[in-house]
């Protein structure tokens, strides 16, 4: 039985889809709350990570102590060659421990300082199939470099943003997208995190919930992406 460790930032960032995934391959799941400063397990009590989001970012170790201590521990798991797929500011960490470098967005005169609500993105070749969910859950104003030896899985369609990134040879993943949240967890986060600034595109994609429907079958696909022997 596959061992999995979930980390989770945030109370209301929930594995949603990915306990599906998870549950219907007999995986024995442990669910870390590392804002909680739950004691991370050694790297040989489990065989693989998922990382999800969260409403900080790899600069903000400085000042949260539980956030440095998941980076050191992070970067040895990834030493340790321990398959780990990421998410969000979940990817932000990974590719920083990978060596990439991890920047606010920049405003430019094709796209915001953030990528809000349901943007498109094209895939690359290996992920073609996919195409047909190319408006994608974003919520975030960071973005990072592809890590050396890793290519990149999707950009933006406007603005060419990364949005994943996958180790050629190794089972490390990153999104930068949300294809575990549901429109229910969506909304709920709108509601505790978003800002007045924030707000109205954010609550722009609860308006084609039908979008939402996808994200399960999005997800599956990513994480059996990943988990390919």
């Amino acid at each position: 039985m596959t061992r999995l460790c979930i980390v989770q930032h945030h109370p209301l960032e929930t594995p949603g889809h990915i306990l599906t995934w998870a549950q219907a391959r007999g995986m024995q799941v442990r669910v870390q709350h590392a804002w909680a400063l739950d004691v991370l397990p050694n790297s040989g009590d489990f065989d693989a990570i998922i990382l999800l989001g969260g409403p900080f970012s790899v600069a903000d170790a400085g000042a949260l102590p539980w956030l440095a201590n998941e980076i050191a521990w992070l970067k040895c798991c990834v030493d340790a060659g321990v398959p780990i797929f990421a998410i969000c500011l979940g990817a932000q960490l990974l590719a920083h421990c990978m060596g990439a470098k991890v920047t606010r967005m920049a405003a430019t005169e094709l796209h915001e300082a953030a990528e809000l609500g349901w943007i498109k993105v094209n895939f690359c070749a290996e992920l073609a199939a996919l195409g047909r969910f190319r408006p994608v859950l974003q919520w975030h104003e960071d973005t990072f470099e592809i890590p050396s030896g890793a290519h990149a899985l999707a950009h933006s369609a406007v603005g060419h943003i990364n949005q994943g990134f996958k180790l050629a040879n190794r089972a490390l993943m990153g999104v930068q997208f949300h294809p575990e949240w549901s429109a229910s967890v969506y909304a709920s986060l709108i509601e505790c995190l978003a800002t007045p600034e924030t707000s109205a595109p954010l609550r722009a994609a609860l308006s084609q919930p039908g979008l939402f429907d996808t994200q399960e079958t999005l997800c599956m696909a990513l994480l059996d992406f990943w988990d390919a022997k």
